[in-house]
């Protein structure tokens, strides 16, 4: 990858595609481990009294191939140049299954962060293809250049300069988390599942405390990358003891921002 050309359309027009960038092997392993993932979260959103919209948030701590993906840190290179070697956590990881004729949430032109600074990488997200996106399976439409825009470009706006992220299986999009975007509408009838990821600068806070969840236990076999990653170099402490403590057991870390 050329990463000049990755940190140019990053700061240039929001996004970055990177072809075929896993193999079909990783692919298929991670397809069924969405898929898994969004019969697990469904229950829990039905048992909530919740609409099951065929997504599933946070799927992390299952010891399946989404955890392999996680650990493997196959995207750090990409990330860590974008956030200039500061110090980043795992903010979300929510399979979607992207079904025939569905309308969620996820159709709507969005953004996933609502706090804007300008010029700020604040947060990125990182799009897995699962299966080939097409014009016909409603591949994710993106405004580009738009993470440039506080405001929420109109209907009429979007739809004359929109573009839809066709590409193959195994493909992965790298995109400013300001930049607009929406589902495109699958008019097949089969799936079209995805993975889609956001890491974030470690002092800001993630959508749930992977650490927390994960436990110490588990946090103690972690790699010095994967401690970093799900946070558990910026926790917060929630009594004075765990404030007191020798600088290498700090629950936040000095060089978190």
């Amino acid at each position: 990858m050329n990463q000049s050309k990755f940190l140019d359309d990053l700061s240039n027009n929001g996004y970055f595609i990177y072809e075929n960038m896993l193999d079909n092997s990783t692919v298929e392993s991670l397809k069924g481990d969405c898929v898994k993932w969004i019969d697990i979260c469904g229950e829990y959103q039905e048992n909530a009294g919740l609409t099951k919209d065929q997504t599933a948030h946070h799927s992390v701590g299952g010891k399946g191939a989404i955890d392999n993906l996680l650990h493997s840190h196959i995207f750090d290179p990409i990330v860590s140049s974008y956030f200039d070697k500061k110090k980043y956590i795992l903010h979300a990881c929510n399979p979607v299954l992207g079904p025939p004729a569905a309308d969620s949430y996820l159709h709507k032109i969005h953004r996933d962060i609502q706090t804007f600074f300008p010029n700020v990488n604040m947060r990125i997200n990182v799009l897995v293809a699962l299966d080939d996106f097409t014009l016909e399976n409603g591949a994710t439409e993106i405004l580009p250049s738009s993470h440039k825009v506080s405001s929420t470009p109109s209907k009429r706006a979007f739809n004359s300069k929109k573009i839809s992220l066709c590409m193959p299986k195994g493909s992965v999009v790298f995109f400013n988390s300001y930049l607009w975007h929406r589902a495109g509408v699958n008019l097949t009838d089969k799936n079209r599942v995805a993975l889609t990821l956001s890491y974030g600068l470690s002092f800001i806070k993630p959508q749930l405390d992977y650490a927390r969840m994960l436990g110490d236990e588990a946090g103690r076999d972690f790699s010095d990358i994967s401690r970093q990653v799900f946070g558990y170099n910026a926790r917060v402490p929630v009594s004075l003891t765990e404030w007191y403590q020798k600088p290498e057991s700090r629950f936040y870390h000095s060089d978190q921002g």
